[in-house]
């Protein structure tokens, strides 16, 4: 066989031998994590430490109970979901899914039968949890009911599980040997036996980063394909699958993730030994214009697709480019590390060419086992990293600036921590299109000076061929007439100023319905609700120590709120608050992320877990205002259960005055409001709305009393 051949059928052998390397690793795992059973079983229990899969396992549960028990008790059905929430982590829940998991394995993968995760007496152990809290609704439980999670029926899919489980038993013992034996003989072939070994590190280096980008596709795809039901979201479904993948595959992302650096690492030590200078030929034969016209074609034609992709999945995408760049940083920086370690005992010897070229060799060889070591011990601290690379980027830490600027917050319940506000937020001076403001600066700067807590009111609106927006009173079903009765003649003046009529129409096509921020009226002002909420949610990236709360006085639907908040990203801030469970921390809200927290003053449907009804958690003091001495600490709105302390501080005035509001926005009569409804109603002032914040004091006496609550709390014993 000719020495071409011979260096072809090599390189096919240490290509084959790559990618067989790669496939022991993901069969070894598959092995030993999913096949056996014990693992597997491991594995399920541990994806219950993820909050999204507690909460949807709860629901799953609850919603069995209840059809199996009285109708009347859907009513309880948020109670029963507080209480399952909290057992679920606990031993003995933890022991049902155990069981449960190991029946299920021994199901799918040792008889192809349909796959039923059954979690057997949940009904025993949610009782013992339900009765401390609500003796008649346990009474009412049935007492043996069992929670299916998963039903998988479908028999072809059952075969081809235990077919696939019986490969991999096989072939992961099968594959590592064929590994070792197709290197074996790409070594045999090549008289340069290094360059064998070069092409094997750079085929497990490749072959390991397309694995990886295959397993996170795949992730993705297959989480998207996720539609949710009429108890669970799609977004919440989704969540939970997301975490459960992890905990079953996360640590093989992991491992190939470990795969690809060594195989770099391994091909770029051997290079910098043999030819230091091959990687930039070889960068800059990548980089070089093919001189060929298929081949210039068919760059092309990769780079139009790479194009297309990027459009289709700008995520998904960059993702994927962005393993394959770190893949080759990898290689090229560890072949100049290497080749410079290597050749730092080469200057100023004065010996043959030959001894030289010999000495350096031994010197580089060692160098680049003992890098290919340490490179083994980084990547296995890197490959934590990956396997939380979906989470976002504040939960690994508290800030250093703390909780809202204070690190003693983060250990403050919301009830605990005061929120300074403003009432109509949106309705700002500085803002054009606002007839009668109630406040001066716009939203973003009301972020900067401290504000954070936002009294926004939705509305549906229609953009009108001026550009005026136009209130959809018959989306909102409201009657125009009834509302223009009402108005105040401030407002009215306003109508009038801008040539404006609520009960005749409008001249001028109109734009399709939109959720708009506006007061009472969208005529007089308005805000694009996207606009507003994708200023918060820059807030929120730059700020990862920041909690905001918004209390929405509601004209739209809940399904309209969701829709705004998830097309500008807001979404996945809101914080959904638990009845019957102590309100989070500052600093518990910032370790999961969910940092904006939202309240209706409409009760919601429950179908947006995160829309939290507002005068549930939240009691006010009396609007209406007109003095300073019509300031009361009665309660208005809500119940005397109603954790958080709101205060209305503001003097109703039409058309709004800055200088009306000065009075009542000094430190002293804030601190004195502060305390006597603090002591009058039994409970720390958590919110304060204000008009015009600026004129006076709130946001510094806001952080005073921060401070001296946080002091007294360390203090106490």
């Amino acid at each position: 066989m000719g020495r071409p051949r011979r260096d072809l059928l090599a390189l096919g052998l240490s290509s084959l031998a790559a990618l067989v390397s790669v496939a022991a690793i993901v069969g070894l795992y598959l092995r030993a994590e999913i096949a056996d059973r014990d693992a597997f079983a491991d594995r399920a229990v541990a994806a219950l430490e993820e909050p999204a899969v507690r909460q949807v396992t709860a629901r799953e549960v609850v919603v069995g109970l209840l059809e199996r028990g009285s109708p009347d008790l859907v009513s309880a059905r948020p109670l029963l979901e507080t209480a399952v929430q909290a057992i679920v982590a606990t031993p003995p829940f933890r022991a049902l899914v155990r069981g449960a998991a190991l029946q299920g394995h021994h199901l799918l993968f040792d008889r192809g039968d349909a796959f039923v995760l059954d979690l057997a007496d949940t009904g025993t152990v949610v009782l013992s949890a339900v009765r401390s809290l609500a003796p008649d609704v346990a009474a009412r439980l049935p007492a043996n009911a069992d929670a299916k999670l998963i039903d998988l029926r479908d028999r072809p899919f059952a075969d081809n599980t235990l077919r696939l489980a019986d490969r991999v038993r096989t072939w992961s013992l099968v594959l590592p040997v064929l590994a070792l034996a197709l290197l074996a003989g790409a070594v045999a072939l090549t008289p340069d036996r290094s360059r064998a070994i070069t092409r094997y590190g750079l085929g497990v280096g490749v072959v390991a980063t397309v694995a990886e980008i295959a397993l996170g596709t795949a992730r993705t795809v297959v989480l998207r394909g996720l539609g949710g039901g009429t108890t669970v979201p799609a977004g919440e479904l989704r969540s939970a699958a997301g975490d459960v993948w992890d905990a079953f595959l996360g640590d093989l992302a992991g491992l190939l993730l470990i795969t690809g650096v060594v195989g770099f690492v391994l091909a770029a030590g051997v290079i910098s030994v043999i030819d230091p200078d091959a990687v930039r030929r070889q960068l800059g034969q990548l980089t070089r214009r093919p001189a060929s016209p298929w081949a210039l074609g068919a760059r092309g034609i990769a780079i139009g697709v790479a194009g297309i992709a990027v459009l289709a999945e700008p995520d998904l995408a960059l993702r994927i480019m962005a393993y394959i760049f770190g893949a080759v940083l990898v290689y090229v920086g560890s072949t100049e590390v290497l080749t410079a370690l290597g050749g730092a005992g080469l200057r100023g010897a004065a010996e043959p060419a030959d001894a030289r070229r010999r000495a350096p060799s031994r010197r580089r060889l060692a160098i680049t086992v003992l890098t290919a070591v340490a490179t083994l011990v980084a990547a296995s601290g890197a490959t934590a990293l990956v396997l939380h690379e979906n989470r976002p980027a504040e939960t690994a830490a508290t800030p250093a600036a703390g909780c809202n600027g204070q690190r003693a917050l983060c250990a403050r319940r919301l009830n605990e921590v005061l929120f300074p506000g403003t009432h109509n937020s949106m309705a700002a001076a500085d803002v054009p299109g606002w007839s009668i403001p109630d406040q001066r600066r716009s939203i973003p700067r009301q972020l900067q000076d401290g504000i954070r807590l936002f009294l926004l009111d939705p509305h549906y609106g229609r953009t009108l061929n001026g550009g005026r927006v136009q209130t959809d009173f018959a989306g909102e079903g409201r009657d125009a007439n009834k509302v223009a009765r009402e108005l105040d003649d401030a407002a009215l003046a306003a109508l009038d100023r801008l040539g404006v009529s609520l009960t005749q129409s409008n001249d001028g096509a109109r734009g399709p319905r939109e959720v708009w921020l506006c007061h009472t009226v969208c005529e007089i002002g308005a805000t694009r609700m996207t606009d507003t909420l994708t200023e918060m949610r820059r807030f929120l990236e730059a700020n990862p120590g920041e909690v905001l709360m918004v209390i929405l006085e509601n004209y739209v639907t809940d399904a309209s709120l969701r829709e705004v908040f998830a097309a500008t990203g807001t979404e996945r801030y809101a914080a959904t608050l638990t009845h019957d469970a102590p309100l989070p921390t500052l600093g518990e809200l910032v370790a999961s992320g969910h940092r904006l927290v939202v309240f209706t003053e409409k009760p919601p449907t429950g179908a947006v877990p995160w829309l939290n009804d507002a005068f549930t958690w939240i009691q006010d003091t009396p609007l209406g205002n007109r003095a300073p001495q019509d300031f009361r600490c009665s309660r208005f709105r809500g119940s005397a259960s109603s954790p958080l302390l709101m205060l209305n501080h503001w003097i109703e005035r039409f058309p709004p005055a800055p200088s009306a509001q000065r009075p009542v926005l000094t430190r002293a009569f804030l601190d004195d409001r502060l305390d006597r409804c603090a002591k009058a109603r039994g409970l720390p002032v958590s919110l304060i709305a204000t008009d015009f914040y600026e004129e006076g004091d709130v946001v510094a006496v806001a952080a005073e009393s921060n401070r001296r609550s946080a002091a007294g709390s360390s203090a106490t014993p």
